[in-house]
């Protein structure tokens, strides 16, 4: 039986962006509608930041566990991203990201 071993995190303060909350909106690239949101979070919130970054640690160690220590590469892909880089496009991120981490 598979158990799931999500991690929860509580944050701080966020600001919603791209919220579709009320009406599900379907994906770009197709697909069947979903709620959806991107949550900014501060960069200033240090608390909140670290609980995700232990999160995400934790959550790669108990796959590589399970799944042999090569399952994932030494850093792998996450979710959270600096707004004041650049998306994986090479596109910036909105000026809405600016002193954000972007989820």
């Amino acid at each position: 039986m598979y158990q799931n071993d999500a991690q929860k995190v509580l944050t701080g303060e966020v600001r919603l962006s791209y919220a579709n909350l009320i009406v599900p909106r379907p994906p770009q690239q197709g697909g069947d509608p979903k709620y959806s949101v991107t949550l900014l979070i501060p960069k200033s919130d240090k608390d909140t930041l670290g609980r995700i970054e232990t999160a995400i640690k934790e959550a790669a160690d108990t796959f590589r566990q399970r799944n042999g220590s090569a399952s994932l590469p030494a850093k792998p892909n996450t979710t959270l991203h600096d707004g004041d880089g650049v998306r994986d496009s090479g596109e910036p991120y909105g000026p809405e990201c600016k002193g954000c981490m972007v989820i």
